[in-house]
């Protein structure tokens, strides 16, 4: 068996941050049409909340 290093890959960093952005648009759609736009203003405060922490914790930094 030959060793060889590994072959370069593709970024794909772009289009599954797009494919995240559509997905929770449509979800929140969706709990708008059947809960209410208040539901969509909790879950948009909530995942604003969890990135503020992550960032954080990537950071080294305690608020």
């Amino acid at each position: 068996m030959h060793s060889r290093p590994p072959q370069p890959v593709e970024n794909y960093t772009n289009p599954a941050l797009i494919m995240a952005g559509l997905n929770l648009m449509w979800v929140l759609w969706l709990v708008w049409v059947f809960v209410g736009p208040l539901a969509v203003a909790g879950i948009a405060w909530i995942l604003n909340h969890l990135i503020d922490r992550l960032a954080q914790s990537r950071s080294g930094t305690k608020a």
